[in-house]
């Protein structure tokens, strides 16, 4: 299976906000989705990534206890509707005010890792992953956290890129 490529460079060329790729990397990190990212976009990831560090770190007890309880798709809905970085509504509102596209070649990358832009199927393509890869994430998000994203590598773009090179190309 092809592995996906994503460089270093287009990570902070287009993902313009060091904290947030510090959280999506220390969520990553503890929770991987390399099952999860041919149903996905990549902004998908990074968001998933930095809103789930935030509320393992800062609300752990009532994530945790909500992780058990709950299906795939709700967990994924709670994640991207929190709030979970000042004045920002949520992680995407977060991730598209910091997102910068300039260069038409990040365009068309950018169109080629975030292949499901617009579509409303999230519910149907996450209940396509294997159940185990499904009961593995839940056990992930259901441990806490004992990173800090300040304490991230210096430069933490080439990490987060190392970790989405172990991702299936979609």
């Amino acid at each position: 299976m092809k592995k996906l490529a994503v460089p270093a460079a287009y990570l902070r060329r287009v993902y313009r906000d060091e904290h947030l790729i510090n959280c999506a990397y220390s969520g990553l990190f503890d929770a991987p989705l390399n099952d999860f990212y041919p149903v996905l976009d990549l902004d998908d990831v990074i968001a998933f990534g930095a809103a789930s560090y935030k509320l393992r770190k800062f609300d752990y007890d009532s994530f945790a206890n909500f992780v058990k309880s709950e299906n795939i798709y709700n967990i994924f809905k709670k994640i991207n509707s929190t709030q979970v970085y000042r004045n920002y509504d949520n992680v995407f509102h977060w991730l598209n005010s910091k997102k910068k596209i300039k260069k038409v070649r990040d365009e068309l990358k950018d169109k080629e890792l975030n292949p499901f832009r617009g579509r409303k199927d999230l519910e149907a393509r996450l209940y396509s992953v294997d159940l185990n890869a499904i009961k593995e994430l839940k056990q992930n998000l259901g441990k806490r956290t004992h990173r800090d994203s300040y304490l991230a590598p210096y430069d933490v773009y080439p990490e987060l890129a190392g970790i989405l090179r172990e991702y299936p190309q979609p």
